[in-house]
């Protein structure tokens, strides 16, 4: 045997990245067993630790053989020459991804109440395993860290299958291990104990990581940080799905505005972008998402009203788990379709949402009676917007609350003309401004500058 437990495994491997001690890297180490050696590595070299959340992905059937992997950042590889020989169905991949997520999902929400992201711009990444036997769950580990702006990544593990370098040769910068078996068998057998590994001890050596590193990083604004306000983030939702998010996160934020676009547009609406901007020049953080995965995408399908609705309402739930975002008050900008799905979930019994904005939508569109809306709105069209400018007034003056319509002076569906996207951003902003701090209880602000 060449290791006694993972403890006695991580401190070897100390030994063979001794050339990084003290310097830029940041050892990510993968959860559960390679947190054990990620943290003797660290704590050996002097160095930072994260983690890097990453679930292979197999069938009920076969647990042999890898499927896919899929990661906390929204990312996933399926390995479609792996899925053909086993004559996998649709249906069985969609099952094992979704219950993946679903455990993926839970140890994020677990593991990040502890550690957060630390930023890996311009820095060497170490990713750390217990064992490297499956490629698939390391090159996705890989992709993680170079979109999360690692420089340079190492994959690093106490054993491996012989194969591996020749099957990470294009992933990862150059591989690290202890000893490399002459042939493929089971990596685990070269350890004399190797248990597995519980929720409460990977916490414990976060906790550690934590006390051992200093203070933790800020939640959310650290999450691959464009700028001091605008992060990166992955939406995890209950059934397993990642949607790509962009939350705006203001200093002292007094509210929180989730966007919902049309069908045709995702979240880096550049003009969402310019509300978002407004917003948060006002305090106000702002959620966007994009309403598929990643995988639906590449599938080419497209989501009907029911559905954008329920990834509106799992998007809601996930918002308020975050502890920059939770507690906040809470409105809806809907632009396009995207309104139906906004007005929907407001006309439900209990909606906790503070005001509403549609921007270029057919509110007259909704299933549900408009009556049922007891949240303020503001419906803005544009003035040459003739096919949608009656369907909102109407809808204006039947929403059983506060309601406005503002019409753009010559404005089209899109609100491309100049200056037109700059009136609707001050108009939402003004609008969000009013309902929720001016007149939500406890809420503060600077006010919008005019």
């Amino acid at each position: 045997m060449a290791f006694r437990d993972r403890t006695d495994a991580g401190q070897q491997l100390a030994g063979q990245l001794e050339r990084f001690r003290g310097s830029d890297a940041v050892v990510l180490a993968v959860p559960s067993g390679g947190v054990l050696v990620g943290t003797e590595v660290a704590k050996a070299l002097g160095l930072r630790m994260d983690l890097i959340v990453v679930r292979a992905v197999c069938l009920e059937r076969d647990r042999s053989l890898v499927l896919a992997a899929v990661a906390e950042d929204g990312e996933q590889i399926i390995d479609d020459d792996a899925v053909e020989a086993v004559g996998a169905a649709p249906s069985e991949i969609w099952s094992a991804l979704g219950t993946e997520r679903a455990e993926l999902t839970r140890r994020v929400d677990l593991y990040r109440l502890r550690r957060f992201h630390v930023d890996l711009h311009g820095f060497i990444a170490i990713i750390v395993f217990d064992v490297l036997a499956d490629p698939i769950t390391a090159m996705l580990a890989c992709r993680v860290a170079r979109l999360r702006g690692a420089r340079r990544v190492v994959l690093a593990a106490p054993v491996g299958t012989a194969d591996i370098f020749t099957d990470l040769d294009d992933h990862a910068d150059e591989v690290t291990l202890v000893i490399a078996p002459d042939e493929v068998g089971d990596p685990s057998t070269r350890f004399e104990q190797f248990l597995a590994v519980s929720d409460s001890v990977v916490l414990d050596h976060l906790d550690a990581s934590v006390e051992r590193d200093g203070e933790p990083d800020p939640p959310l604004t650290s999450v691959d940080h464009v700028s001091d306000l605008r992060v990166e983030a992955v939406v995890m939702l209950s059934d397993g799905a990642a949607l790509r998010g962009i939350v705006m996160l203001p200093h002292l934020a007094t509210g929180v505005v989730v966007f919902v676009h049309g069908s045709g547009s995702d979240a880096t609406s550049p003009r969402d972008e310019q509300v978002a901007t407004a917003l948060a020049e006002v305090g106000i953080a702002s959620v966007r998402f994009d309403l598929l995965t990643e995988f639906e995408r590449y599938r080419g399908l497209e989501i009907d009203a029911r559905s954008m609705v329920e990834r509106l309402s799992g998007v809601i739930s996930w918002m308020r788990r975050q502890v920059d975002l939770r507690g906040l008050p809470l409105g809806l900008n809907g632009a396009n379709s995207g309104i139906i799905a906004v007005l929907a979930l407001a006309a439900e019994p209990g909606a906790d949402i503070v005001a509403i904005v549609s921007r270029g939508g057919r509110p007259d569109e909704l299933a549900t009676s408009i009556h049922d809306v007891i949240t303020p709105a503001l419906f803005i069209v544009g003035g040459a917007d003739d096919a949608i400018l009656e369907a909102n007034r109407t809808t204006a003056m039947l929403i059983d609350a506060p309601s406005e319509l503002s019409v753009i002076p010559g404005a089209s569906h899109r609100f491309t003309e100049p200056g037109a996207m700059e009136m609707v951003a001050e108009i939402t902003r003004d609008w969000f401004f009013t309902w929720m701090v001016r007149t939500h209880p406890g809420g503060t602000g600077a006010g919008p500058a005019h």
